[in-house]
């Protein structure tokens, strides 16, 4: 009995011990909500980065409770990311549009490290505030004008005034534009402002009531626009509606962002009837708008919450090196069979060769009409933006006797 147990001491010595791996790290990161097919762009991203990173498991975070009941079912960021909803969410990484983001540093954000890649400088001018760098810019963005290839009359117009003649909506050649929305309306406003001030005075001018002669400059885009098509609340809730009515031809032209292709290439390959127009005849250039006057930039950026503990803090930087390399834009933008490319604009400068495999030719255009261009942000610059768009809603109904008049207008 004693010579077993001598043996099964020895067997228990000498037997193999599952030694434990590397601790697992979860990172919660909430993306941009308003971008093409936004889950699968998010996910897209998860399994890419979560295979390089078999210790690192990313949870996508994409709601919030709700702060006046917290027994409500969480409100989607998608609802209300502009009114508070980004701030009333918690992750380890959030993906913050820069007209926020001096709202946040002093109570939400922490300075961040850019990895060494090529961002484009107007990306690093917005996620930079009192000298320290709060996020890693991701994505830019800004209006243009998309018109057909063959049409010389857009093409060559250097002022809102000479597209009166080719944008014509008497004749049903009308341009297609979202007008409606406090932030949508903030945005145009912002860039009328940018067409008359310095760079410097926009601050202080957005704090201002509205300025009748910068609503008159969006009003001149109204002018442009068949009856009530601009101001329709669900063409505004419709993303990517103007750009299908133009694929359509029901306009001559439209206005939106670069994403915008995305809904019009999708509109080509799975309804449009052999009277659309076809892809290759999609054009784009700059808003025509007074010579030398800069355009209106936005930029989405990653930034760290202010409380991420130190275990996670190389898997949070690791993360940020991921998301804005090569790799990681090539898998989202690229254009496959079944999916046209997202057309968002990255904040890198991707080297030629990967610009290639996205089979997207129109971003050579799109960077070309993304020269001289602002970006703005201000402590509180995100709700006065909003404020002069709810008051340019309430001006452009009544200019227009829009009736009813929209929620708050006197």
């Amino acid at each position: 009995m004693k010579t077993l147990l001598i043996l099964l001491a020895t067997l228990v010595l000498f037997m193999p011990v599952a030694v434990a791996g590397p601790t697992q790290v979860t990172l919660e990161v909430a993306f941009y909500p308003y971008v093409p097919d936004p889950s699968g762009l998010s996910n897209t991203i998860k399994a890419a980065f979560e295979r390089q990173n078999p210790g690192i498991v990313l949870r996508l975070i994409n709601s919030h409770p709700d702060p006046a009941n917290p027994k409500n079912p969480p409100i989607p960021l998608a609802d209300d990311y502009y009114d508070d909803g980004l701030a009333n969410t918690h992750a380890d990484l959030y993906e913050v549009d820069t007209i926020l983001l001096q709202d946040l540093t002093a109570t939400k954000l922490m300075p961040v490290v850019l990895p060494n890649h090529n961002f484009h400088p107007l990306a690093v001018l917005a996620v930079t505030s009192d000298g320290k760098t709060y996020g890693v810019p991701h994505w830019m963005c800004g209006n243009f004008l998309f018109y057909r290839a063959q049409d010389t009359a857009v093409s060559q117009a250097q002022t809102l005034g000479e597209l009166r003649k080719p944008l014509n909506p008497a004749d049903g050649s009308g341009l297609g534009v979202d007008l409606k929305g406090g932030s949508t309306l903030g945005e145009w406003y912002l860039t009328a402002l940018a067409w008359d001030l310095p760079v410097s005075k926009l601050p202080a001018a957005v704090i201002k009531p509205l300025d009748p002669q910068e609503a008159d400059h969006v009003k001149r885009l109204l002018e442009l626009c068949p009856t009530g098509l601009c101001r329709s609340i669900p063409l505004h809730k419709d993303a990517g509606a103007y750009a299908r009515k133009f694929v359509h031809e029901d306009i001559r032209a439209y206005m939106g962002y670069s994403e915008t292709l995305y809904y019009a290439l999708k509109e080509i390959r799975e309804k449009c009837p052999s009277d659309c127009i076809s892809a290759d005849q999609i054009a784009v250039r700059a808003i025509p708008g007074p010579a030398d006057r800069p355009g209106v930039a936005w930029v989405d950026a990653f930034a760290m919450d202010r409380s991420l503990p130190r275990a996670k803090l190389a898997a949070a930087q690791r993360f940020l090196e991921f998301v804005t390399s090569s790799e990681a834009y090539k898998a989202v933008l690229s254009a496959d069979k079944n999916h046209p490319s997202r057309y968002l604009l990255p904040a890198v400068r991707l080297p030629r060769a990967i610009m290639k495999k996205l089979d997207a030719p129109l971003y050579k255009p799109l960077f070309a009409a993304f020269t001289n261009r602002m970006t703005f942000s201000a402590p509180g610059a995100n709700q006065d933006l909003r404020s002069r768009g709810k008051e340019l809603d309430c001006k452009l109904a009544k200019d227009n006797h829009e009736l009813p008049l929209p929620a708050g207008c006197k």
